[in-house]
């Protein structure tokens, strides 16, 4: 049973950060490198805002406002050190993912598919147990006190 909790986790793990990569790279947003200092990150952002600010471009605003969302969720990432670090961990592996790769979507398609099996049949087993434990408490009580579920009260009570 632990193993298989384990096996999902890790499952889990892998969709989650496949996810994570789905999502728009923060670093490119601002175009900047992964190593780069604060201070470029905020020269950057702050080309980035002049360049795209809805104020600059009043005839593509609806556009303008999605890419200041963009940059501004990007700089509130990279500009703290600790959701910077963060950011980084989680994307550790992913860099080596191509989504648009046939075969990764293959991969993540069989991992879904293998991570849903598994959590029904964990499921299945936990609903199982239940059933069995519930099942042998009910019988436990009927008997005459001699199986292991029985109080000591209630085995002297159906003695006597």
């Amino acid at each position: 049973m632990l193993a298989k909790v384990v096996v999902l986790f890790l499952l889990i793990s892998t969709l989650l950060l496949v996810g994570c990569e789905a999502k728009e790279n923060y670093y490119d947003i601002l175009g900047v490198n992964q190593d780069a200092t604060l201070s470029e990150i905020k020269k950057a952002y702050r080309r980035l805002s002049k360049i795209h600010h809805p104020d600059r471009n009043v005839g593509n605003a609806e556009e303008s406002i999605h890419n200041m969302s963009r940059i501004n969720n990007a700089y509130e990432v990279l500009s703290d050190e600790n959701k910077r670090k963060a950011y980084d961990s989680s994307h550790i592996f992913t860099e080596f993912m191509d989504m648009d790769d046939e075969t990764t979507k293959l991969v993540v398609d069989f991992m879904v598919n293998i991570g849903v099996a598994i959590i029904i049949q964990t499921v299945i087993i936990i609903v199982l147990s239940i059933v069995c434990f519930c099942l042998s408490l009910i019988v436990c009580l009927q008997c005459c006190g001699c199986c292991r579920w029985c109080d000591r009260r209630v085995k002297k009570e159906k003695i006597q």
